[in-house]
């Protein structure tokens, strides 16, 4: 088990962006245990990795086998967390597509994520997120991964 103490730290690796730091703090855990330890209520591990972090953290704990967790009480997904890194969005969101479950994709990047369904335009999809922002490289990515969601045939 993590403790808070270790939390605090892996939190603090991060936000310095701290490779080297990161690396030790978590090579005594499993990937699993690290997938679902969440960071202040509303961020799991990776999503506070993909807001803060380069793309080199990011790819390292993919690699490392965290994936993309469900917060069941937030509307924090780790799409929206990777278009909220002001400077390094472009790298990180093609990395978090690529783990996304296909079977997710689709909602992960279209839908608000909100499980509270506050009235439209309280919370906002990634879609929309990316469509706001003046560099629209993560707007046309999103936009390329949907339209390569194969269609149900229902």
């Amino acid at each position: 088990m993590i403790t808070d103490d270790e939390t605090t730290a892996i939190q603090l690796a991060i936000e310095a962006n701290c490779l080297e730091d990161l690396v030790e703090l978590v090579r005594p855990h499993e990937s699993q245990e690290l997938t679902s330890l969440q960071l202040f209520g509303n961020h799991s591990l990776l999503m506070y990795a993909c807001e803060r972090c380069s793309a080199e953290v990011v790819a390292w704990l993919i690699d490392r086998g965290l994936e993309p967790y469900e917060l069941e009480w937030s509307d924090n997904n780790e799409i929206k967390s990777a278009l909220r890194n002001q400077d390094h969005r472009n790298e990180v969101l093609p990395l978090v597509l690529k783990v996304v479950p296909q079977d997710l994709i689709k909602d992960m990047i279209s839908s608000d994520w909100d499980p509270e369904d506050p009235p439209t335009g309280e919370s906002v999809s990634p879609l929309e997120m990316a469509e706001e922002l003046a560099d629209k490289t993560c707007y046309n990515l999103l936009l390329e991964t949907l339209k390569a969601v194969p269609q149900s045939s229902s």
